[in-house]
């Protein structure tokens, strides 16, 4: 039997996060909605309902709630008798509600990961500019520019080295938009996740992680008739390709009259043999200006058809309470335990990568692998800088 849904406090604090305004105890804590997290992109906004009265909660007062304030959501559990934290935000709308049957407050918060949409870059141009840096160095002058520009250590850092170097520049740009565009390029040159998977998340403490995925030993071991309250899994070759033609373009100097240079397109093909022969022949047909060598082809086409050739494996797992679930972050990995040799074949013994969690303090929903094999999808139909 699963373990008792976890009660939920807040603390509230000022703008700066240095200031404990008030603890909320559980007892006046309403309801608390799902939060959401998922790799390599920002938590949702969450509202929790309080039974305070809609015209006396303290609005504005130095031990009450008002715009800005920083509030830090802890869940309590038997677990955690004493508190772990599960979300950090913002109050960023206050609902006052009356009417013959209520008199309470909802408040919205935003998470932490706004302050990657709300902070532009340094003055003068408000942008950024990066020369041959790897997006190691990218992340810590964000997080960096980010602190300074709320005077408030809010995030703190965790990023391995990706040795990649990287120049960009961003004129007038908010932080989120170099991160997104930064990332695409290291997806897109095979840093992730075709060959040495990388991914980033904000934790609710407001460490910004940017890691390589822990495919050889698990982080969450999860039991069938124990934790696991239900899965739904897919096994799917829709999206298989075991054979790739690239059309690609090469410039070729003209010895003759004008026009100096005439365009000439080429051909390639590539294939596994073992997947053709385990699933037949699915083939696939790309086209890619980026792509103007044969080296440049036979980097790419590999790699498609290497990133392609299994099939998808697309799973929502149901953890319940009975695992200490509120530590569960996409970025990690978890292996499913007492399974049958049908379940072993279908979902495979190896550690799978958890893309998102949605939890609610009873339970957390689980979805594995499938985002990145969406990832994967967009960086082969690209075929950009990874070939170049």
């Amino acid at each position: 039997m699963a373990n008792a849904a976890a009660r939920f406090f807040l603390k509230v604090y000022d703008k700066t996060g240095a200031t404990l305004r008030q603890t909320i105890g559980a007892e006046k804590v309403i309801s608390v909605p799902t939060i959401v997290r998922t790799v390599s992109a920002c938590a949702n906004d969450i509202k929790i309902a309080l039974a305070f009265p809609w015209d006396d909660f303290g609005f504005g007062a130095s031990n009450g709630i008002d715009y800005g304030d920083l509030v830090k959501v802890y869940a309590v559990t038997s677990t955690y008798p004493s508190g772990y934290l599960v979300y950090t935000g913002f109050v960023t709308e206050i609902e006052a509600i009356y009417d013959p049957t209520t008199n309470h407050i909802v408040v919205r918060l935003f998470p932490l990961d706004m302050l990657l949409n709300a902070t532009l870059g340094p003055a003068p141009s408000y942008g950024f500019s990066f020369a041959s840096n790897s997006i190691k160095d990218i992340w810590t002058s964000l997080i960096s520019q980010i602190n300074s520009s709320a005077a408030a250590a809010y995030l703190t850092s965790a990023l391995d080295n990706d040795a990649l170097s990287l120049t960009l520049s961003y004129p007038m740009s908010t932080c989120l938009q170099v991160i997104t565009d930064a990332f695409k390029n290291l997806v897109n040159r095979g840093f992730a996740p075709a060959t040495t998977p990388w991914y980033w998340r904000i934790e609710p403490n407001g460490q910004v992680d940017l890691h390589t995925w822990n495919n050889a030993t698990a982080d969450h071991r999860f039991t069938i008739g124990k934790d696991v309250q239900a899965l739904d899994v897919i096994a799917s070759i829709m999206n298989l390709e075991n054979q790739v033609a690239i059309e690609w373009t090469e410039t070729v100097q003209n010895p003759g009259p004008p026009p100096s240079t005439y365009t000439v397109k080429h051909y390639n093909s590539y294939e596994d043999a073992t997947s053709i022969a385990a699933y037949g022949r699915r083939a696939a047909v790309y086209n890619s200006s980026s792509i103007t060598s044969a080296s440049g082809s036979d980097a790419a086409g590999p790699q498609v058809v290497n990133s392609n050739k299994e099939p998808t494996v697309k799973t929502i797992l149901t953890v319940n309470a009975q695992y200490a679930i509120e530590k569960i972050l996409p970025g990690d990995t978890c292996v499913v335990r007492n399974m049958s040799t049908g379940g072993e074949l279908l979902l495979g013994t190896t550690p799978m990568q958890i893309m998102r969690v949605e939890y609610d303090g009873m339970v957390a929903h689980l979805h594995l692998n499938d985002i990145i094999n969406n990832f994967g999808t967009e960086l082969l139909k690209a075929i950009t800088a990874a070939t170049q």
